[in-house]
């Protein structure tokens, strides 16, 4: 029997087989093969994200823990640097003090190994970048974020040699935080750092051109205007809520009415602000274009966007974070700024011509009251001769003779005319007291030690001024820019008119003096944080404020009394002799002398103001240029109140921006995002 084919037929069938087997496993492997790849891949992806969320995570938590350091009483720039430190913190108590150096490093809450985060594992690194600057403005943080994720083909145990087979990936990045923000109290007509108010008589005599907010509650009574956005914030600091009261009792201008000119007169109404848009063809705001409206008759309404404008809608935002206050705390940095940048105070001399610079007398070159040759300086208005004179206080008569408190000695007074106007450009410091009235020109800003006294109208020489639904709108911003914006940042208080009336212990009452007359009994009260409650409220305050006796070490708070002595001591003689000691509200001159200055009550003051305690005292039909930020507000006025915003201070406005060196708040940039290549 021939058995030769039937053995041949299985050999064919085993090979067969095999080759089947062979195909399906090469078909299997390069299945395994591509979902494994697959596997890297999708694991490679989420290694970038969780990289990227634990690299945010900790660079939200710097960010956290910089803005909580501003409710410890400390220098807020200490924030820079001392984030969560430990290492170099030797008595633990969360500060630089004396010798301790500073840190090299974040503390260790930010430096986090290899641990469980979403679908795997991140490891965090924080240091400082580079070298802090000596006025600790800024630090640069350098965050690095590694993660590992294994593709799910892998076995994960969690062992070493299966965690090198997982999918690695690494970003860094580079955060400034520093103090050189433009402030967002700024973008606001109106702002208290406690308790903001607006009570009106019910006719309407109080109007604000512009946002009015207030770091706490608002409150509202009678009709007053507000042509803008209301911001409340629940502050617990405070008991805050964060609320609008009284919303109801409110009035606001139409766009239409508002580009009208609000009902103003003509004098009031170049200092409305644009609205938004800057200029608009559709004039009624009906949101159709008539015929007569199409100006470029191109069929369609062309509009200017101008993001600090009215828009005609009166928003409401509460319970909001509160903003960060510009800090104005050691003037060591602005000392320093203002000789960088050559700041200066003049005066025109009389007769002079503004356009030769030497006809201008400079007054102060960077800072006033640190040498030890500043005495104080004096003005007095020969009105016959319309002549302004400055007089030195004779070295002699220092109100302060010790040469620790020689910075006290930086009083002046100074008066500005249409004649003699007073010039200010760039950042200058004047280390204790400021009293002014008058003409001012220029773009810069007077930091001051102490207070600021207003003791008349203050008015720009060459103000700014708008056309509502300008069609050359543009061209406004342009010529805007150049005219004069002048800021004033007061470390004590900002108190308007004759303060001297208000009555005090150790003063006998006259017709004219400490009578309570003007209403300034009635103002007393609200020279007090409690006004509107039953009592006094204390707020932290910055230890640089112990100096003007706004800091008490013990409860690292200001009491809230602006009525009462402050620890230092003023004059109570015209020729510099005698001195008596000195209340909040008061400045370091005389009464005698500034009763000379007090004309008239206050009725229009210009200017960008922010002070780390009190805007208060007594104007008269009170026409507010500018921006007011404060701690406090205590205006108590005759007639009427209008605030007009001035949109060139704005931080949204960066193409109308004017800079005048005002203080800056907190903020952060990120400098460099980048992942690194191979980095586990």
């Amino acid at each position: 029997m021939n058995r030769q084919p039937r053995g041949a037929i299985l050999l064919v069938a085993v090979v067969f087989i095999s080759i089947l087997m062979m195909v399906s496993m090469t078909f299997a492997s390069r299945i395994r093969a591509t979902n494994a790849a697959m596997e890297r891949e999708i694991a490679s992806a989420r290694a970038l994200e969780l990289a990227q969320g634990a690299c945010m995570q900790n660079m939200q938590a710097l960010w956290s823990d910089f803005v909580a350091r501003a409710q410890v009483n400390t220098d807020p720039r200490d924030r820079v640097t001392w984030i969560a430190v430990t290492s170099n913190d030797t008595n633990g108590d969360r500060l630089r003090n004396g010798s301790e150096p500073e840190p090299a490093a974040t503390g260790v809450k930010y430096n986090v190994d290899w641990t469980l985060f979403g679908q795997g594992e991140v490891k965090k690194t924080c240091k400082i970048n580079g070298t802090v600057p000596a006025d600790r403005s800024f630090a640069d943080f350098e965050i690095t974020a590694s993660a590992r994720v294994a593709p799910d083909i892998f076995n994960r145990s969690g062992l070493p040699e299966e965690k090198l087979r997982w999918m690695y990936r690494t970003v860094r990045q580079v955060v400034r935080l520093n103090f050189a923000q433009p402030s967002r109290t700024f973008d606001f007509a109106y702002f208290a750092n406690n308790y903001g108010w607006m009570y009106d008589n019910g006719a309407s005599v109080i109007k604000i051109y512009g946002n009015i907010g207030a770091n706490g509650n608002l409150g509202f009574a009678g009709r007053p205007y507000v042509d803008g956005f209301m911001f409340a914030a629940l502050n617990p600091a405070i008991s805050a809520q964060g609320v609008v009261n009284g919303a109801s009792s409110l009035a606001h201008d139409t766009l239409p009415v508002y580009r009208a000119g609000s009902g103003l007169p003509a004098s009031e109404k170049v200092l409305l602000m644009p609205g938004n848009p800057g200029y608009t063809e559709d004039v009624d705001g009906n949101n159709t274009l008539s015929s007569a409206e199409d100006v470029n008759h191109n069929g369609k309404i062309d509009s200017i966007e101008y993001a600090p404008g009215y828009d005609g809608s009166q928003n409401t935002y509460d319970k909001q974070s509160p903003l960060d206050m510009p800090y104005l705390g050691d003037l060591t940095r602005y000392k320093d700024l203002a000789v960088a940048n050559s700041g200066t105070i003049k005066q025109l001399k009389k007769g002079g011509n503004a356009s030769v610079e030497t006809d201008w007398d400079v007054i102060v070159s960077g800072v006033y009251g640190a040498d030890a040759s500043h005495a104080g300086l004096i003005s007095t208005y020969n009105t016959a001769t319309d002549t302004v004179t400055r007089t030195a206080i004779d070295v002699a008569k220092k109100l302060e003779t010790d040469a620790a408190k020689q910075e006290r000695n930086g009083n002046v007074a100074l008066i500005g005319t249409d004649s003699q106007p007073i010039k200010i450009t760039g950042p200058v410091v004047i280390t204790n007291d400021l009293v002014l009235k008058g003409k001012i020109t220029g773009q810069g800003t007077v930091y001051t030690g102490r207070n600021l006294h207003i003791v008349g109208d203050i008015t720009y020489k060459n103000p700014p001024s708008w056309n509502l639904n300008d069609p050359n709108f543009q061209s406004k911003v342009t010529e805007n820019a150049t005219k004069d914006m002048v800021g004033f940042a007061s470390k004590g208080s900002v108190i308007i008119g004759d303060y001297y009336r208000m009555a005090r212990s150790g003063k006998t009452a006259t017709s004219t003096m400490y009578d309570n007359g003007n209403s300034w009994g009635v103002t007393a009260s609200y020279f007090k944080t409690g006004f509107q409650g039953t009592a006094l409220q204390a707020y932290q305050a910055d230890p640089s404020d112990q100096a003007i006796g706004y800091y008490n070490p013990a409860t690292k708070s200001f009491h809230g009394d602006y009525t009462i002595g402050d620890g230092g001591n003023r004059y109570d003689s015209t020729d510099f002799s005698t001195k008596i000691t000195r209340n909040y509200y008061e400045s370091s001159f005389s009464d005698a002398y500034i009763q000379t200055l007090c004309t008239a009550m206050p009725s229009q003051v210009q200017g960008i103001f922010y002070t780390n305690h009190l805007y208060g005292g007594r104007p008269s039909n009170y026409i507010h240029l500018g921006t007011m930020v404060a701690r406090d507000e205590g205006i108590v006025f005759n007639g009427f109140c209008h605030f007009f915003y001035d949109p060139r201070a704005s931080s949204a406005a960066s193409g109308s921006r004017v800079r005048v060196f005002l203080p800056e708040a907190s903020g952060y940039n990120v400098w460099l995002w980048q992942e690194e290549a191979g980095a586990h």
